[in-house]
Protein backbone atom coordinates (compact mmCIF):
# COMPACT_ATOMS: atom_id res chain seq x y z
CA UNK A 1 0.00 0.00 0.00
CA UNK A 2 2.89 2.37 0.80
CA UNK A 3 4.61 1.60 -2.54
CA UNK A 4 1.32 2.13 -4.46
CA UNK A 5 0.93 5.48 -2.70
CA UNK A 6 4.43 6.55 -3.69
CA UNK A 7 4.28 5.21 -7.23
CA UNK A 8 0.82 6.64 -8.05
CA UNK A 9 0.45 9.99 -6.31
CA UNK A 10 -1.94 11.32 -8.96
CA UNK A 11 -4.36 8.43 -8.43
CA UNK A 12 -4.22 8.88 -4.68
CA UNK A 13 -4.84 12.62 -5.04
CA UNK A 14 -7.86 11.98 -7.29
CA UNK A 15 -9.30 9.51 -4.80
CA UNK A 16 -8.81 11.96 -1.92
CA UNK A 17 -10.36 14.79 -3.96
CA UNK A 18 -13.35 12.59 -4.86
CA UNK A 19 -13.94 11.66 -1.23
CA UNK A 20 -13.68 15.34 -0.25
CA UNK A 21 -16.14 16.45 -2.95
CA UNK A 22 -18.69 13.78 -2.08
CA UNK A 23 -18.31 14.64 1.59
CA UNK A 24 -18.99 18.33 0.98
CA UNK A 25 -22.02 17.55 -1.22
CA UNK A 26 -23.45 15.15 1.38
CA UNK A 27 -22.90 17.62 4.21
CA UNK A 28 -24.57 20.54 2.42
CA UNK A 29 -27.58 18.46 1.31
CA UNK A 30 -28.06 16.56 4.55
CA UNK A 31 -31.48 17.48 5.94
CA UNK A 32 -32.06 18.24 9.61
CA UNK A 33 -35.28 17.38 11.43
CA UNK A 34 -35.99 18.21 15.04
CA UNK A 35 -38.57 15.42 15.27
CA UNK A 36 -37.81 12.82 12.59
CA UNK A 37 -40.46 10.36 11.49
CA UNK A 38 -39.53 7.33 13.61
CA UNK A 39 -41.90 4.41 13.86
CA UNK A 40 -41.56 3.11 17.41
CA UNK A 41 -42.40 -0.62 17.63
CA UNK A 42 -44.73 -0.13 20.60
CA UNK A 43 -48.51 -0.29 20.79
CA UNK A 44 -50.76 0.29 23.80
CA UNK A 45 -54.19 -1.30 24.16
CA UNK A 46 -56.39 0.46 26.70
CA UNK A 47 -59.84 -0.59 27.89
CA UNK A 48 -62.01 1.22 30.41
CA UNK A 49 -64.22 -0.66 32.87
CA UNK A 50 -66.05 2.00 34.93
CA UNK A 51 -66.93 1.22 38.52
CA UNK A 52 -64.74 -1.86 38.81
CA UNK A 53 -61.89 -2.68 41.17
CA UNK A 54 -58.37 -3.49 40.05
CA UNK A 55 -58.93 -7.21 40.72
CA UNK A 56 -62.07 -7.27 38.59
CA UNK A 57 -60.22 -5.45 35.81
CA UNK A 58 -57.40 -7.99 35.95
CA UNK A 59 -59.68 -11.05 35.88
CA UNK A 60 -62.35 -9.86 33.44
CA UNK A 61 -60.43 -7.58 31.10
CA UNK A 62 -56.64 -7.80 31.35
CA UNK A 63 -56.19 -11.57 31.30
CA UNK A 64 -58.62 -12.22 28.41
CA UNK A 65 -56.89 -9.50 26.40
CA UNK A 66 -53.48 -10.98 27.19
CA UNK A 67 -54.60 -14.37 25.90
CA UNK A 68 -55.68 -12.89 22.56
CA UNK A 69 -52.85 -10.41 22.07
CA UNK A 70 -50.04 -12.66 23.32
CA UNK A 71 -50.08 -14.71 20.09
CA UNK A 72 -49.37 -11.71 17.85
CA UNK A 73 -46.47 -12.31 15.48
CA UNK A 74 -43.20 -10.50 16.16
CA UNK A 75 -44.15 -9.72 19.76
CA UNK A 76 -41.05 -9.33 21.94
CA UNK A 77 -42.55 -8.24 25.24
CA UNK A 78 -45.97 -7.66 26.75
CA UNK A 79 -46.59 -5.58 29.88
CA UNK A 80 -50.03 -5.22 31.47
CA UNK A 81 -51.25 -2.75 34.10
CA UNK A 82 -54.59 -3.19 35.88
CA UNK A 83 -56.03 -0.18 37.65
CA UNK A 84 -59.42 0.55 39.13
CA UNK A 85 -61.66 1.08 36.12
CA UNK A 86 -58.94 0.71 33.48
CA UNK A 87 -56.71 -1.92 31.87
CA UNK A 88 -53.61 -1.08 29.88
CA UNK A 89 -51.50 -3.54 27.88
CA UNK A 90 -48.21 -2.43 26.30
CA UNK A 91 -46.98 -4.49 23.32
CA UNK A 92 -43.36 -4.22 22.18
CA UNK A 93 -42.36 -5.57 18.76
CA UNK A 94 -39.08 -5.91 16.88
CA UNK A 95 -37.73 -2.79 15.18
CA UNK A 96 -37.97 -4.32 11.71
CA UNK A 97 -41.71 -5.02 12.02
CA UNK A 98 -44.24 -3.14 9.88
CA UNK A 99 -46.30 -1.38 12.53
CA UNK A 100 -49.16 -0.57 10.16
CA UNK A 101 -49.67 -4.29 9.58
CA UNK A 102 -49.33 -4.97 13.31
CA UNK A 103 -52.08 -2.47 14.08
CA UNK A 104 -54.37 -4.27 11.63
CA UNK A 105 -53.47 -7.61 13.24
CA UNK A 106 -54.14 -6.32 16.76
CA UNK A 107 -57.42 -4.73 15.66
CA UNK A 108 -58.59 -8.05 14.19
CA UNK A 109 -57.82 -9.81 17.48
CA UNK A 110 -59.68 -7.14 19.43
CA UNK A 111 -62.74 -7.58 17.20
CA UNK A 112 -62.99 -11.15 18.49
CA UNK A 113 -62.72 -10.06 22.13
CA UNK A 114 -65.92 -10.18 24.19
CA UNK A 115 -65.53 -8.23 27.42
CA UNK A 116 -67.98 -7.34 30.19
CA UNK A 117 -71.10 -5.47 29.14
CA UNK A 118 -70.16 -2.31 31.04
CA UNK A 119 -66.59 -2.29 29.70
CA UNK A 120 -65.80 0.01 26.80
CA UNK A 121 -64.31 -1.14 23.51
CA UNK A 122 -60.49 -1.43 23.74
CA UNK A 123 -58.56 1.31 21.98
CA UNK A 124 -55.19 1.05 20.23
CA UNK A 125 -52.81 3.89 21.09
CA UNK A 126 -49.61 4.38 19.12
CA UNK A 127 -46.77 6.45 20.54
CA UNK A 128 -45.82 9.40 18.37
CA UNK A 129 -42.76 11.43 19.49
CA UNK A 130 -44.06 14.42 17.51
CA UNK A 131 -46.85 14.76 20.08
CA UNK A 132 -44.38 15.32 22.90
CA UNK A 133 -44.14 18.90 24.21
CA UNK A 134 -41.35 20.95 22.68
CA UNK A 135 -41.05 23.46 25.54
CA UNK A 136 -41.67 22.83 29.24
CA UNK A 137 -42.17 25.67 31.71
CA UNK A 138 -42.02 25.22 35.48
CA UNK A 139 -43.70 27.51 38.01
CA UNK A 140 -42.50 27.32 41.61
CA UNK A 141 -44.24 28.60 44.72
CA UNK A 142 -45.76 27.70 48.06
CA UNK A 143 -49.53 27.76 47.54
CA UNK A 144 -50.64 25.03 45.12
CA UNK A 145 -54.00 26.76 44.53
CA UNK A 146 -52.32 30.01 43.50
CA UNK A 147 -49.93 28.03 41.30
CA UNK A 148 -52.87 26.46 39.46
CA UNK A 149 -54.51 29.84 38.90
CA UNK A 150 -51.23 31.28 37.66
CA UNK A 151 -50.83 28.32 35.31
CA UNK A 152 -54.34 28.87 33.96
CA UNK A 153 -53.57 32.54 33.35
CA UNK A 154 -50.32 31.66 31.60
CA UNK A 155 -52.14 29.08 29.47
CA UNK A 156 -54.69 31.67 28.32
CA UNK A 157 -51.87 34.05 27.40
CA UNK A 158 -49.85 31.47 25.46
CA UNK A 159 -52.56 29.65 23.48
CA UNK A 160 -53.48 32.61 21.21
CA UNK A 161 -49.83 33.15 20.16
CA UNK A 162 -48.90 32.15 16.58
CA UNK A 163 -47.25 28.76 16.21
CA UNK A 164 -48.60 27.31 19.47
CA UNK A 165 -50.92 24.37 18.92
CA UNK A 166 -51.70 23.31 22.47
CA UNK A 167 -50.84 24.16 26.08
CA UNK A 168 -51.35 21.61 28.87
CA UNK A 169 -51.02 22.01 32.63
CA UNK A 170 -49.79 19.12 34.76
CA UNK A 171 -48.72 18.65 38.35
CA UNK A 172 -51.00 21.32 39.78
CA UNK A 173 -53.79 20.95 42.32
CA UNK A 174 -57.14 22.48 41.44
CA UNK A 175 -59.39 23.96 44.10
CA UNK A 176 -62.26 21.77 45.27
CA UNK A 177 -65.19 22.29 47.62
CA UNK A 178 -66.22 19.62 50.11
CA UNK A 179 -69.94 19.48 50.82
CA UNK A 180 -70.88 17.82 54.11
CA UNK A 181 -74.52 16.73 54.31
CA UNK A 182 -76.51 16.29 57.50
CA UNK A 183 -78.72 13.25 56.81
CA UNK A 184 -81.05 14.00 59.75
CA UNK A 185 -81.78 17.53 58.53
CA UNK A 186 -82.43 16.23 55.01
CA UNK A 187 -84.97 13.74 56.37
CA UNK A 188 -86.76 16.41 58.40
CA UNK A 189 -87.13 18.59 55.32
CA UNK A 190 -88.00 15.70 53.04
CA UNK A 191 -84.97 16.16 50.76
CA UNK A 192 -83.12 13.20 49.32
CA UNK A 193 -79.36 12.95 48.86
CA UNK A 194 -79.85 12.56 45.12
CA UNK A 195 -81.71 15.88 45.06
CA UNK A 196 -78.76 17.61 46.70
CA UNK A 197 -76.33 16.10 44.22
CA UNK A 198 -78.52 17.06 41.25
CA UNK A 199 -78.92 20.63 42.51
CA UNK A 200 -75.16 21.06 42.92
CA UNK A 201 -74.55 19.76 39.39
CA UNK A 202 -77.18 22.06 37.92
CA UNK A 203 -75.73 25.10 39.70
CA UNK A 204 -72.16 24.40 38.53
CA UNK A 205 -72.23 24.59 34.75
CA UNK A 206 -69.36 25.43 32.44
CA UNK A 207 -70.40 25.06 28.83
CA UNK A 208 -69.71 26.71 25.50
CA UNK A 209 -72.43 29.00 24.16
CA UNK A 210 -70.95 30.17 20.87
CA UNK A 211 -68.10 32.01 19.17
CA UNK A 212 -67.57 35.78 19.23
CA UNK A 213 -65.97 37.03 16.00
CA UNK A 214 -63.99 40.28 16.19
CA UNK A 215 -61.32 42.00 14.11
CA UNK A 216 -58.67 40.74 16.51
CA UNK A 217 -59.72 37.09 16.27
CA UNK A 218 -62.37 34.61 17.37
CA UNK A 219 -63.23 34.01 21.03
CA UNK A 220 -65.15 31.09 22.50
CA UNK A 221 -67.91 32.32 24.82
CA UNK A 222 -68.65 30.10 27.81
CA UNK A 223 -71.42 30.20 30.40
CA UNK A 224 -70.25 29.60 33.97
CA UNK A 225 -72.90 29.13 36.67
CA UNK A 226 -71.86 28.62 40.27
Amino acid sequence: MIRATIDKPVTLAMIAAGVLVFGVISFTRLSLDLLPDISYPTLTVRSEFPGSSSREVENLVTRPLEERLGVAGGLKRMLSISRAGEAEIILQFAWDENMDLKIMDIREKLDLYQGPESAKTPRIIRYDPREEPVVRLAIHGLDSTLLFKEGERLKRDLEPLPGIAKVDISGAESEELLVEVDINKLRRHGISLEKVSTTIQEQNVNTASGVLETDGGNYVVRIVTS
